[in-house]
């Protein structure tokens, strides 16, 4: 079957997040959306993770701007 995304062949997998959806996909792209889906599996850690630096950084530079 080919992947969804590039049309390499892939294989159907469960999507790396909560959802109950299924899809094929390579495996270059499934580790993306492990990675970069905000509900994929260390997605939803580094989206996190970026959401607090951006945070931390305003309150930095709001503190030495005023």
């Amino acid at each position: 079957m080919p992947c969804e995304r590039c049309g390499q062949p892939g294989t159907l997998r469960h999507f790396p997040g909560p959802s109950p959806t299924s899809g094929v996909w390579c495996d270059r792209h499934y580790r993306q959306l492990l990675w970069l889906h905000p509900s994929g599996h260390y997605g939803r850690i580094l989206w996190r993770v970026v959401l607090v630096a951006a945070v931390a950084a305003y309150g930095f530079w709001r503190t030495r701007h005023r």
